[in-house]
């Protein structure tokens, strides 16, 4: 007589429901998850902050889900200290209402009161930025050092991270939907958001 053996998961395979949990954000990164795999996103371990406030980094980023494709405008703003981090697609560079109202609703629910607003030198952000402090009160801005670029700081990984998030979601919903899904899409900005919502 034969012995029947109940066959699991391999040790290094999720079960059904670890699938299931993890589809819903993909989050953190598995080698398993085909998605994640395809989008090929890198994450970085994050430096730690010397500075004696609070600091939030605001930088802009543009993605395009293809050649002869618009690029769109991300506005992307991180807590350095507790990591807190927001995304928006906006209509485009500077002071807006609508870039204005993303970043002072960011700010809300750091539950900041005081600290610092730091950009690059890049006179539309800093007009987007002085003019969310003008509103808010109580915060002051900080360009970057003359020689660093963001870009090396919590906001360039948040914006490493975030694009390949975008690009996960991104294809899980083109394979659920059986179409294709570009940065011109309706969708896009509610992908952007959700891929930060990690």
């Amino acid at each position: 007589m034969k012995q029947k053996h109940c066959i699991g998961p391999r040790p290094n395979e999720p079960t059904e429901q670890q699938q299931a949990q993890h589809n819903l954000t993909h989050l953190p990164y598995r080698s398993w998850c085909e998605h994640r795999v395809r989008a090929k996103g890198k994450e970085r371990q994050s430096k730690r902050n010397t500075d004696r406030q609070p600091v939030i980094q605001v930088d802009y980023l543009f993605v395009s889900t293809g050649q002869g494709i618009q690029q769109q405008t991300v506005l992307n703003a991180i807590d350095v200290q507790v990591g807190l981090s927001m995304s928006a697609v906006v209509p485009s560079k500077g002071r807006q209402a609508y870039s204005t109202a993303e970043l002072k609703k960011f700010i809300y629910e750091t539950g900041r009161t005081c600290g610092i607003l730091q950009y690059d030198k890049e006179p539309s952000l800093k007009a987007l930025v002085t003019e969310t402090v003008n509103q808010l009160g109580g915060m002051s801005t900080r360009a970057t050092l003359k020689d660093w670029k963001q870009a090396h700081g919590s906001i360039g990984r948040l914006q490493q991270t975030l694009l390949g998030q975008a690009r996960t979601l991104r294809l899980q919903l083109q394979e659920h939907l059986g179409t294709e899904i570009t940065s011109n899409d309706c969708i896009f900005p509610w992908i952007v958001k959700h891929a930060n919502s990690y």
